[in-house]
């Protein structure tokens, strides 16, 4: 399989369902990181480093910098839905047996996606289906996202 070949398909699909194609820095201040709740949760399995007396951390997920792209702006309701992809380099510091063989990883290429929408938007952009699998988890985050 040309790994080129699924990302090309990879890009056209989501040019096709209006995705706009996003890169975000490969790190960031902890106090991003602490502000959208990953640092109580994940810091055990980040990569930390001091950079000029701060706490900085390689990002192990996009959530947060989608985040803040979103934000960079002011937004009118009426460019909902606005949906985010990027093959982001993720990094992640999981414990020795948090995975087996092969599949333990410390950095690797995510496809990833965040939709940001009104609540009336969820079936239209199709996130409902990601909140039916978790017990209305990802609901809840992206409610309080939009």
């Amino acid at each position: 399989m040309d790994i080129r070949k699924v990302g090309k398909y990879l890009f056209q699909m989501k040019d096709r369902l209006t995705y706009l194609t996003v890169i975000s820095p490969n790190m960031f201040n902890s106090k991003l990181w602490e502000t959208s709740g990953h640092w109580q949760n994940y810091k055990d399995d980040m990569f930390t480093l001091d950079v000029e007396k701060e706490r900085w951390a390689l990002k192990p997920m996009n959530c947060p910098g989608h985040c803040l792209i979103f934000d960079s702006r002011d937004r009118s309701y009426k460019e909902l839905p606005i949906r985010m992809a990027e093959f982001g380099i993720i990094h992640r510091n999981e414990a020795s047996g948090a995975l087996t063989g092969l599949t333990r990883a410390r950095r690797f290429v995510q496809d990833d996606t965040h939709v940001f929408c009104t609540p009336q938007q969820v079936c239209r952009s199709r996130v409902a289906y990601f909140s039916a699998e978790t017990g209305g988890a990802d609901r809840r985050r992206n409610q309080r996202v939009v």
